[in-house]
């Protein structure tokens, strides 16, 4: 990701209603998911880009440790007081048991050995780590959104789940979300792909229109608390290390 990449993403993540409001129900999730008496005192955002997630949750996990791929981040983030590493996800440079809590936004879709990615997580995460995930949801809406965001493919909850498994850990929560979005974004990728862009869908939108979404989809929390959607456009899945069997 070059610098004006950087510059819109970072702008995106904090102001954008499909990103704002993905970060708001995440967090909930993680406070109405993971046990009170489980204390959670190391975390590690694989991708952090620009850090606006550790943010989001530095009063639930003090201890923050980022980690992207990209060069440029190590610039980006040298003022946020968050130690960051350049790093590849399948040989993350830490130590076997290093975190209590993990989060990948957003990354394993760019993985091509994904199931590396989730092994690693397992490994440097301590006895009764946590894991946290999004990811884009279902092939059916694959296109050049996907294309220009590097995305190797999109998941279903059970191939998702199944991963998870094999890689040692436990899934604790795993549901879709945005469902009332899955039907209009499937038209419009199929109808209205977006043009060659640095970030496919995404754009600046109204204000007000940005402010009307941004309530909409953070609604979600509530309903997420007590069951799981069963369609949506992306997925959350939330797993603790440690075996279903």
């Amino acid at each position: 990701m070059d610098k004006e990449r950087l510059i819109q993403y970072d702008w995106l993540s904090k102001n954008h209603w499909w990103i704002t409001s993905k970060y708001k129900l995440l967090r909930d999730l993680m406070t109405h998911n993971i046990p009170k008496s489980v204390k959670l005192t190391r975390m590690l955002d694989i991708g952090c880009a620009t850090g606006i997630f550790l943010g989001h949750i530095k009063d639930t996990v003090k201890d923050q440790f980022g980690m992207d791929l990209n060069q440029e981040i190590l610039y980006y983030m040298q003022d946020s007081h968050v130690p960051v590493v350049a790093s590849n996800a399948k040989a993350l440079p830490f130590k076997n048991e290093t975190f209590s809590f993990i989060s990948a936004i957003d990354i394993l879709e760019h993985v091509d050995d994904d199931v590396k990615v989730l092994e690693e997580c397992n490994r440097v995460l301590g006895l009764n780590g946590w894991l946290l995930i999004s990811v884009p949801a279902f092939r059916v809406l694959f296109g050049k959104h996907d294309e220009c965001f590097g995305h190797y493919r999109r998941y279903s909850r059970r191939e998702m789940v199944q991963k998870l498994r094999s890689s040692g850990f436990r899934v604790e929560k795993a549901t879709y979300v945005q469902p009332f979005f899955f039907v209009p974004l499937l038209l419009k990728r199929r109808l209205f792909p977006p043009k060659d862009s640095l970030f496919g869908d995404f754009g600046r939108p109204n204000p007000i229109v940005n402010r009307i979404l941004h309530n909409l989809l953070s609604s979600e929390r509530y309903f997420v608390r007590y069951f799981n959607f069963p369609i949506g456009s992306t997925l959350f899945v939330l797993a603790s290390k440690g075996s279903d069997s």
